[in-house]
């Protein structure tokens, strides 16, 4: 592998434990959440002067995706469900689906859009601080279009989702497993099939994205690093390594789609040994990368 790009903090803060990063093309829009925070977050990182703005949630949320034809709708995963919410006016939410109401130690975590907008969004438990409690198998994966499916049954902490350029193969994260998940994907009906193991990981891999030339890229929890993986033979091709042990994940964005933004934790971590644990970091040295584009809600 090549030696390491440089990263460098978006802004002076540091949150609890944001994740769920997603670039927003048409309004060149930054959106995350700090999951224990209970924060929704925005930001326009190439405007001079960029600053953030913060949207209350009032419950863990776990994830956000852009909404088709609108520069202001998101569809969010909380705790209780999968809502829609206004960033502008109203500022409302919009349930769309509770299927875990009848499991009040789970919540949601990660998630992202298909290609054919569908949105995808896996759960776990977690302790009464909101912590992961890792219970074996406590949580699934569910997809919403026009109705709400569950696709995966009995994960642990469901993680990654990412779709290949040809939109014939979903990857699928797992933290425990410590290895990259794939399935056989129809893309016109969201189905998937012939579950198989990708490749192994460094342990704890949990947010991913993907390039242009179909190679995963997953942030790795307690590992200090995001690592580019070539899916068919499991080789790391490009290690990132950051200034703090919790990485969460990665996406891509900018107009060329050639700057990856990557989210931390604090959680635990001392201030001191880790100042800048939990900050939104940016790398924009990867010379040769495109990255894929940020899928849309297309279901209101």
């Amino acid at each position: 592998m090549s030696s390491s790009p440089r990263v460098r903090p978006l802004f002076d803060t540091r949150f609890e434990l944001s994740e769920g990063p997603c670039w927003h093309a048409p309004s060149r829009t930054l959106l995350w959440v700090d999951i224990l925070g209970h924060t929704l977050h925005r930001a326009r990182p190439f405007d001079v002067a960029s600053k953030f703005e913060t949207f209350e949630m009032k419950e863990p949320i776990g994830t956000v995706a852009p909404c088709k034809n609108s520069n202001s709708t998101v569809v969010v995963a909380l705790k209780s469900g999968i809502f829609t919410f206004d960033l502008e006016g109203a500022r409302r939410l919009a349930c769309l689906g509770k299927p875990e109401e009848h499991l009040p130690n789970n919540r949601f975590n990660d998630g992202k859009c298909d290609p054919q907008g569908r949105f995808w969004a896996g759960t776990m438990s977690m302790l009464l601080s909101g912590a992961t409690s890792q219970e074996p198998g406590a949580g699934s994966v569910y997809c919403i279009d026009s109705t709400l499916t569950k696709k995966i049954e009995k994960v642990t902490i469901s993680n990654g989702l990412a779709w290949s350029s040809q939109c014939d193969k979903m990857f699928y994260i797992d933290t425990v497993e410590h290895a990259v998940r794939v399935y056989d994907f129809d893309a016109s009906t969201g189905s998937i099939s012939h579950r198989r193991e990708a490749f192994k990981t460094l342990k704890n891999p949990d947010g991913m994205a993907i390039d242009s030339d179909n190679r995963l890229w997953v942030a790795h929890f307690g590992e200090s690093c995001v690592i580019r993986y070539d899916p068919e033979t499991g080789k790391q091709l490009l290690r990132i390594d950051l200034p703090c042990s919790q990485v969460t994940c990665p996406t891509f964005g900018g107009d060329d789609l050639r700057t990856l933004f990557i989210t931390t934790a604090r959680v635990g971590v001392s201030s001191e040994k880790e100042p800048l644990a939990g900050s939104i970091f940016v790398c924009d040295e990867l010379s040769g990368v495109t990255g894929g584009k940020t899928f849309e809600f297309a279901f209101l």
